[in-house]
Parts: structure tokens; C-alpha cells; sequence
């Protein structure tokens, strides 16, 4: 395992992924940090290379203590991959998921209200159309971006209604597990996962799958998505 370096104060370690990962003041997509790493790779800063060797110890100890060669991180942030691929020592592959963007607007429009027993931390107002697919278009393009720049062999893509189907064909219900921040599915205890069925489509009105396709379609097309 490397050795945090003394010069590194592990306090600080936050404010330097926000400065390098997630920052999202100036940015509502939290893509604002990607100048700024592009200056880094023509040469990092000392604050760079603290963040650098801080990140890297963080995922050996990880490794550690978790005895798996492999450490699976959903970021859902390009930014926070590319910044990740910048580190000395990850050898970092990215899967870049992509879900059909009617699916994403379904979802997203919907308002919850917070219940923390069925693992909902806070109210979640319903995104507008527009929102969702402006979001949806940059953090996709952002995506592959980044895909682009680790090189063949270092990216894939993978639309999430065929791992969906591909998971859901033996019809066993699946062990729940997930990250700290989790949702409200990890209470739940065992998930039947279902085939996409074009749910969006009893959700949003005609005029709203028109407007969707209008909006998103280009993009989709590239992905596989029909009309």
C-alpha cells in the first residue's frame, strides 16, 4: 500500500475532490472542474498531486481491506472518472451507461417526499422536461468525452434496458446491495429486476414522447433508441 505522504492532511481531502471531482457552485451539471484538470494534465499542481496520492492511498486501503483485486466505483460524474484516470497508479476502466432519455424524464418528473424508513433522506421535487433533457444530452456527450480520452480498450458502453433484460431472464430475485448513500431500494431486501417495457410510454403523453424525441432523438439514435 502506498504511504500517505506527511505533506498530505487527510482533513483537507474533501475540499480537494471538490475542487478536482464534484465542485458544482458555478456549474449545475458539475462538469466546472474539467478546465481545470485539463491545466492539470499539462502539469500538476502540488494540490494536484496531493489529491493524487490521497485518492490513490484511499482505494488501496479499499483493496486492503475489502481482499478484491477490484473496486467497482459508481461514480456518476465524467469529470470524477476523468479526474480519476489521472491518477498515478488506477489502472481504470469506465462503463458508460445510458438509459433511454423518455425513461430518464419518467423518472425524474416523479415527486418524493421524504421517508426515511423507506430510504428517501430528503424531498425530491419533480424535474421538468427540460431539465432532464439538457442534464441527460451533456452528461452523455460528457461521457463519452472522457471514453474517448482513456483509449481503446479502456471504455465500453452499455444501455441499461439490455443489462436489465440480460438480468432479469433467469426471473431470480437479486440480493440487494449497494453503496453508503444508497436509495430507497436498499432496504428492500431482494429486488426482481424486469424488462424494460417501454413503461414511459403510459406516462407521458404523445405530445410529451413528441417533444422527447425532438428534444433527445438525435442522441438516442446514436445509442441504439427507436422512435
Amino acid at each position: 500500500m502506498e504511504r500517505v505522504d506527511p505533506r498530505d492532511d487527510i482533513e483537507g481531502y474533501p475540499k480537494l475532490q471538490n475542487d478536482f471531482e464534484l465542485e458544482r457552485r458555478w456549474s449545475r451539471y458539475g462538469l466546472d472542474p474539467l478546465p481545470r484538470l485539463l491545466y492539470q494534465r499539462r502539469g500538476p499542481s502540488a494540490r494536484f498531486r496531493s489529491y493524487a496520492r490521497l485518492t490513490r492511498a484511499f482505494y488501496e486501503s479499499i483493496r486492503a481491506a475489502s481482499g478484491k483485486p477490484v473496486i467497482v466505483d459508481s461514480a456518476k460524474s465524467p469529470v470524477r472518472t476523468f479526474a480519476l484516470s489521472m491518477v498515478p497508479g488506477i489502472d481504470l476502466y469506465a462503463v458508460h451507461l445510458v438509459r433511454n432519455g423518455r425513461g430518464v424524464i419518467t423518472s425524474l418528473r416523479k415527486t418524493l417526499k421524504k421517508d426515511v424508513q423507506a430510504g428517501i433522506m430528503w424531498d425530491h421535487e419533480g424535474r421538468p422536461m427540460w431539465k432532464t433533457a439538457v442534464r441527460w444530452t451533456v452528461l452523455n456527450l460528457a461521457s463519452e468525452w472522457v471514453c474517448a480520452r482513456l483509449g481503446p480498450g479502456r471504455a465500453m458502453r452499455l444501455r441499461y434496458e439490455d443489462f436489465v433484460a440480460d438480468a432479469a431472464s433467469s426471473g431470480e430475485p437479486l440480493r440487494v446491495g449497494h453503496n453508503i448513500g444508497g436509495n430507497r431500494t436498499k432496504k428492500s431486501g431482494y429486488l426482481t429486476l424486469r424488462p424494460d417495457a417501454r413503461e414511459w410510454e403510459g406516462t407521458l403523453s404523445p405530445a410529451e414522447q413528441r417533444l422527447a424525441w425532438a428534444l433527445l432523438g438525435w442522441l438516442m439514435r446514436r445509442y441504439g433508441y427507436g422512435r
